[in-house]
């Protein structure tokens, strides 16, 4: 190394400018101590601040030895008051010195995992460079579709969050744990409330192309990313597992028209007019439940699609039939159980890793 021009040597200076300027952050955020000094106390604040051993020792820069003995370059510092990277040498003489502008210390230090969809965009952008009016889902989503509601169908609604309703009085109306329960178990957090109600007597046909149509409306419009990485799970209740059916779909092929492989799961519960609901393509990628005593002549006719994994294949009864076995896959915890059970046997659903 002593012999080497300088030209050799900056350009291995140069070939290490990211690692080491990554280094740097990364030891520099890692290294932290609760500290009792602090400056938001005249604000009321009580907690404790956390603070870097070189802010605590009083050191104006932070110091890595570079492990690499054959190189020149011994020692790298992070300079955190006046915003430089210094390199030493091995008689700790500074060779080079970089300055770390607000351009290159405000940036992502890993590019965009969903970067091949955009290839006119910078993989270290963020939301295209459009904070105020954009937001970056990671891609990752569960879909809930409820059946009929009479709130949804007479616009019976005064004030708050349409998806707040549909969560806390659809779904999470008796088992308040419902829609954590599947957030948790397929790792997801991400979640839409969509409705399929519709009058007493519609066609699963026409709810499933309605479906097909608004899952690729929300994929136009960004509000659901696809990308190969992310599964999106679609869980269906009563008239929504048409709709449902078709969102599922529609996801598919989205993604094919963008060349994009994307998982899909499918959580049906309590199937409404199950001999009308078309699978092509979505069949091995969902699971159903419904109870045999599923039997109220409101919601007639209920049952099973044919050829989707049954995870009631012993036809297990609700305690009390009708309107109540109607609802109870979403009020209990037996329906998602025996779902999860199934899963876990056969390896049906991607969940988010």
């Amino acid at each position: 190394m002593k012999n080497e021009k300088p030209q050799v040597i900056a350009n291995k200076i140069s070939n290490m400018k990211k690692a080491i300027i990554y280094m740097a952050l990364c030891f520099g955020f890692a290294k932290t101590h609760a500290q009792n000094d602090n400056p938001y106390s005249v604000f009321g604040y009580q907690g404790k601040v956390l603070k870097t051993e070189e802010e605590i020792s009083g050191k104006q820069m932070l110091e890595i030895i570079n492990q690499d003995t054959s190189n020149q370059i011994k020692t790298i510092a992070l300079d955190t008051k006046n915003g430089k990277v210094l390199y030493y040498d091995k008689n700790n003489f500074l060779i080079k010195s970089d300055t770390l502008y607000s351009e290159m210390v405000l940036r992502f230090l890993s590019p965009d995992p969903n970067e091949k969809n955009y290839p006119s965009l910078s993989p270290y952008n963020f939301v295209n460079n459009n904070p105020i009016n954009a937001i970056d889902p990671d891609g990752r989503d569960i879909i809930f579709i409820n059946g009929f509601s009479y709130h949804d169908n007479n616009n019976q609604f005064h004030g708050g969050s349409l998806n707040g309703w549909r969560k806390n009085n659809y779904w999470n109306n008796e088992n308040k744990n419902f829609t954590n329960n599947v957030e948790n178990y397929f790792n997801d957090h991400t979640t839409h409330f969509l409705s399929a109600s519709q009058n007493y007597g519609s066609k699963a046909v026409d709810r499933q192309k309605l479906g097909y149509q608004t899952a690729l409306q929300m994929v136009n419009s960004g509000e659901v990313q696809l990308s190969a990485d992310n599964p999106i799970t679609v869980v269906m209740h009563s008239q929504g597992n048409a709709y449902g059916a078709g969102y599922m779909q529609g996801i598919l092929a989205a993604a094919k028209e963008n060349g994009i492989e994307v998982k899909v799961n499918g959580v049906m519960l309590a199937v409404h007019q199950p001999n009308d609901i078309n699978t092509v393509g979505i069949k091995d990628k969902s699971i159903q439940f419904t109870y045999s005593n599923d039997n109220s002549k409101v919601v007639a006719p209920m049952g099973k699609i044919p050829g989707v994994t049954d995870a009631n294949p012993n036809n297990i009864a609700n305690s009390e039939d009708g309107l109540d076995a109607h609802s109870a896959p979403i009020d209990k915890n037996q329906a998602f159980d025996a779902i999860k059970k199934v899963d876990q046997q056969k390896g049906i659903y991607t969940k988010k890793q």
